[in-house]
């Protein structure tokens, strides 16, 4: 029986809250996890490897999710790897603009940990989001 081998993600935020509760719930759901605590760790964390997801939290200090994204929309293996952005705003232009700069999903802040992680795992699997993205 072969087992399948769940992405890895690279988790980007700020907040050391975050970066804990969000890691847990997706370890939980067996995705091996590293994190990124700004842009800037993220941009060279991704020179020397790819993950299957690089979640990015909107806004952080420095390198913000949005240029964070746009510069990953460059990257050399960026069809090997999806980008999803994260943020409690719901705006529509917000959405949009992320989505615009190469973002693959545009996550609202909303709900528990577990139920993040259960719509990481429908990106991830290709199944549609049901974020307003």
């Amino acid at each position: 029986m072969t087992v399948k081998q769940l992405p890895s993600i690279l988790l980007v935020d700020d907040s050391s809250i975050s970066l804990q509760m969000i890691s847990r719930a997706l370890i939980n759901k067996g995705f091996a996890v590293e994190t990124a605590s700004g842009g800037e760790e993220c941009l060279e964390m991704m020179k020397n490897r790819t993950f299957g997801l690089v979640l990015l939290d909107l806004l952080m200090p420095g390198i913000d999710g949005l240029e964070v994204c746009r510069r990953l929309s460059e990257h050399p293996n960026r069809t090997q790897f999806k980008v999803a952005i994260c943020s409690g705003c719901d705006e529509q232009d917000v959405i949009q603009n992320s989505i615009g700069v190469g973002a693959d999903a545009y996550f609202v802040k909303e709900g528990t940990s577990e139920d993040f992680a259960e719509r990481l795992s429908a990106l991830l699997a290709g199944e549609p989001s049901s974020d307003p993205s």
